[in-house]
């Protein structure tokens, strides 16, 4: 019987869990195990790397620019594999760091270096992108990081009580990431060895249909990234997908959403249907994608909100099994062996 959003007791969800501040007080600088932590700071390390890329001056890096796609999936994909593999050992400051570069979306910032002073659409879309930047970094600090922080230390809780090693709960998330990025890498190298003789306009329809397979697999990646390794509760096949409330069903719709744009505009340009009137209406289509942009940039208040609906509902399910359960504040933590 599914329980009432009303019954739902909320205050099991210790603060401390999810605040930054706390969890830099509280994080050591290093938490992981010497591979796993040369596999997480080279992610970080390739972050910063990809940031400066796309800070440099466009003409200094004009060569890259033709691999930017991969490095870009790259850059995106790998933020929840940093998450997966910080759930192992628990919350750091390298951890902390890589959260606090990631709050600056380094797609809105490529128009860093283009034309603010004349009126025109490169002036309107790079104005646009500049205000979808501030939006997406006051929703990452109120959202993300805190539903990131709040995973990872209630993962840490869930291994213990329940006695389960890290890596046997997190190996089909992470066989699903591993086929997400393939996927993702795949998609964005056919763009890099694209035939030079062949139609530009079908490449160009192709590079624009990328962003929206990129949002399907991350979004997917993350919506199950709460259903497989929810630490206090396993979750059946059945029940990955769920219409609990409406934070599921939006996000799920946002998946469905992204994955529908992105097979329109790959089908159509693949096929070479409708080139000529995507060609025509390009402008129109380029701020289209970079409204979507807002779309990505507020599924972290969607994906907050299922998240601390589950871990309440999950949590209070669970102590009342089990009496012993420990409270939600590092200070307070009592593991016993049940």
């Amino acid at each position: 019987m599914k329980e009432n959003k009303n019954d739902i007791d909320y205050s099991k969800i210790h603060p401390n869990h999810y605040s930054l501040l706390a969890n830099i007080r509280k994080a050591p600088w290093v938490a992981s195990s010497p591979f796993l932590t040369v596999i997480r700071a080279s992610i970080v390390i390739y972050t910063m790397l990809y940031m400066t890329l796309i800070l440099t001056p466009p003409e200094i890096t004009k060569p890259i620019w033709w691999y930017i796609d991969l490095l870009r999936a790259l850059y995106h994909i790998l933020f929840p594999l940093s998450t997966i593999l910080t759930s192992i050992a628990g919350v750091d400051m390298l951890y902390i760091f890589h959260l606090l570069l990631l709050s600056v979306n380094m797609d809105l910032f490529e128009v860093v270096y283009g034309n603010f002073h004349e009126p025109g659409f490169v002036q309107t879309y790079s104005i646009i992108s500049i205000v979808l930047a501030v939006v997406n970094f006051i929703f990452f600090f109120y959202w993300s990081i805190p539903n990131r922080l709040l995973f990872i230390n209630t993962f840490q809780i869930g291994v213990k009580v329940k006695a389960e090693t890290p890596y046997n709960v997190l190996k089909r998330i992470g066989l699903i990431w591993f086929i997400g990025c393939i996927s993702l890498v795949i998609f964005t190298l056919v763009i890099i060895f694209w035939p030079e003789d062949y139609h530009e306009m079908k490449l160009h329809m192709y590079s624009e249909s990328e962003p929206y397979f990129r949002f399907t697999v991350i979004l997917i990646i993350e919506y199950l990234m709460y259903k497989q390794c929810h630490p206090l509760y396993k979750y059946k096949l059945k029940n990955l997908i769920d219409f609990r409330g409406a934070s599921d069903i939006i996000y799920v719709s946002m998946i469905i959403t992204s994955f529908l744009y992105f097979c329109t505009l790959f089908i159509f340009g693949v096929s070479g249907f409708g080139v000529e009137w995507f060609t025509k209406h390009d402008k129109t289509f380029q701020l289209i994608n970079l409204s979507t942009q807002l779309l990505f940039c507020i599924r972290f208040y969607f994906l907050w909100q299922l998240s601390i609906r589950d871990f309440a509902e999950e949590s209070s399910r669970y102590e009342n099994l089990k009496p012993n359960y420990p409270q939600w504040s590092w200070d307070r933590i009592q593991i016993k062996t049940f």
